[in-house]
């Protein structure tokens, strides 16, 4: 095994140290595969009139920043927030930091 932010040790842990009363079965990563390669609901995203914060992680290898920024581009009223130090599981990275910017978020848009 690799280390922090490794898409197999994060596998790994959703896989054999998660506990679940339903565990995932390889036909239902089949069926999100299928989706991801077939829902296309990028023209939604204009439609969203929702305040929206966006977190984008540097090192998120399964889901690029060029995306992350598409979504701010598309979305109005978005705000992206860029995570330099942390992969796709910046909550658990920099949990202070996540905090913060989550809590900012709100005062800001209540």
């Amino acid at each position: 095994m690799k280390g922090e932010g490794d898409p197999l040790v994060f596998i790994h842990d959703i896989l054999f140290i998660t506990p679940m009363k339903n565990p995932t079965q390889f036909k239902d990563y089949m069926n999100q595969a299928n989706a991801m390669d077939t829902h296309d609901t990028r023209e939604s995203l204009r439609k969203i009139n929702t305040p929206t914060s966006i977190f984008s992680a540097k090192k998120d290898r399964l889901i690029p920043r060029l995306h992350q920024e598409y979504l701010e581009q598309m979305i109005p009223n978005s705000n992206l927030e860029k995570l330099e130090g942390c992969g796709h599981r910046s909550t658990k990275k920099e949990p202070d930091k996540v905090n913060e910017l989550i809590w900012n978020f709100i005062k800001e848009n209540m």
